[in-house]
């Protein structure tokens, strides 16, 4: 899953009357580009007019989709600071917990942030994807469970599958999962090829599993980081293999 993907999905571009609301337009518009140190400018110079939690969290967005993390988190903390309820300030804190393998932490945010919003899609699918990475017992139950009311409640949305995919196989379902990854392959066709290449390596079928590496470079295009295969754990038993090594 890109950054610049769920930056996009999240940032929401809405008229308003508040004092930067001009920076904050034209930073949402940089952002939708891709243009994240423009877009950063662009709330840099709301946040000097403004108190509010806003300016903050978007800024916090986009210096974290260009892997500026602590500045993002800088922002973010800023962002509750103002306005402790601030959700996606309290979201991005709890990704960067994650990311830096404190779990508890971004769980406890996550929790707080559910009782607060039980119905809030990506609060529900980061929840999810913490848990799978902690996988202490009773996580993948509570992860499937996330999961499926965030795909129940957006059916369509790429994020809410892929996430859903990754749980059932965590769960050993892996037919429904591969399932859930062939129907992502028309929207996302990386994101499916990556997730049916996590359950070829579960079921311990190194060639499908290149096969699918293959198809998810193929539709990265220039967006392909070599660097993230051998991060995920999945693909750690073909380390050795001599093809798998000359391509990965």
């Amino acid at each position: 899953m890109s950054r610049a993907g769920s930056l996009i999905a999240t940032v929401v571009i809405a008229g308003c009357s508040t004092p930067g609301e001009s920076e904050l337009l034209e930073g949402n518009r940089l952002a939708a580009l891709g243009r994240f140190d423009e877009a950063a400018a662009q709330y840099r110079a709301a946040c000097e007019k403004s108190q509010k939690a806003r300016p903050r969290e978007l800024l916090g967005k986009v210096l974290h989709a260009a892997g500026k993390l602590d500045d993002a988190r800088t922002a973010w903390l800023e962002a509750v600071q103002l306005e402790p309820d601030a959700a996606d300030a309290q979201l991005g804190l709890a990704r960067i917990d994650s990311e830096r393998g404190d779990q508890a932490a971004a769980l406890d945010r996550l929790d707080r942030l559910v009782q607060r919003q039980p119905n809030r899609v990506d609060t529900r699918l980061l929840r999810a994807l913490v848990l799978l990475r902690r996988n202490a017992d009773g996580d993948v139950e509570r992860a499937l469970a996330d999961s499926e009311l965030a795909l129940r409640t957006a059916p369509k949305d790429a994020d809410a599958q892929y996430v859903r995919g990754s749980a059932l196989l965590a769960a050993k379902q892996h037919d429904a999962a591969t399932a859930v990854f062939e129907a992502l392959r028309a929207q996302r066709p990386q994101l499916s090829a990556w997730g049916l290449a996590r359950v070829a390596a579960a079921r311990s079928r190194s060639i499908d599993v290149i096969v699918y590496l293959r198809q998810a470079r193929e539709a990265a295009d220039a967006g392909w980081v070599a660097a993230r295969v051998r991060e995920d754990p999945a693909f750690r038993y073909l380390w050795d293999d001599p093809e798998f090594s000359r391509e990965f």
